[in-house]
């Protein structure tokens, strides 16, 4: 059985290095804030809008009415807070929490819950931001859902694809039984390691 050995030691130094570069926090890669991305890892402090109405939900309507000609985009979240954005380049947030929001810290004139797992859920309202007055946010301990994967990772670990493939083969081959215990752990060894690696590829890519 012919074994690729330099391949495969090759294939295994790219995958150990790889690794080391496999995330990446999310503004690394998009450093520009702007009304589809502002949701991520951003901090800003909203402006109140007053509600002329006792029920804020009419406020809110009222606002989206006045507004209907120049929204850009709307998005309603998980938690039940409504956002709009405009031409003229403003978030409007009607919410029942401010502070830290997932990644974001997003206080409403300067108040809000600075922890993000003690939350506090209190009246509705409304704030308004500009889109350019959004800032950077990292935490000091960054949430996994603030990293990504790596484009450059992305791109070479598909290099890898192919010799995979070989070793699973050279695993399945009959001849594999009468191999050294060092053949049969630098085979099944690399192939199991390479494996994993690629479970973060798109499936079409492993066709």
């Amino acid at each position: 059985m012919d074994i690729p050995r330099d391949d495969i030691i090759k294939a295994r130094k790219l995958v150990d290095r790889l690794s080391t570069i496999k995330y990446v926090h999310y503004r690394e890669l998009h450093p520009e804030i702007d009304e589809t991305n502002y949701q991520t890892c951003t901090k800003v402090d909203f402006e109140a809008v007053d509600s002329p109405y006792e029920n804020i939900r009419e406020t809110w309507g009222r606002l989206k009415n006045h507004f209907k000609d120049q929204i850009t985009t709307e998005f309603n979240s998980k938690s039940g807070s409504q956002y709009f954005t405009t031409k003229d380049g403003y978030v409007y947030r009607l919410s029942d929490h401010w502070g830290m929001v997932k990644t974001c810290l997003w206080t409403r004139e300067g108040k809000g819950n600075m922890i993000a797992s003690l939350k506090v859920y209190g009246p509705w309202e409304i704030g308004r931001a500009k889109i350019s007055d959004f800032r950077v946010h990292r935490q000091p301990t960054d949430w996994n859902k603030d990293f990504v994967i790596n484009p450059e990772w992305f791109e070479k670990i598909q290099s890898i694809i192919t010799i995979t493939n070989i070793l699973e083969d050279l695993k399945n081959n009959p001849e594999f039984k009468n191999l050294s215990n060092d053949d049969k752990f630098l085979i099944g060894n690399n192939w199991g390691r390479f494996s994993r690696e690629l479970k973060s590829l798109p499936e079409k890519v492993l066709v």
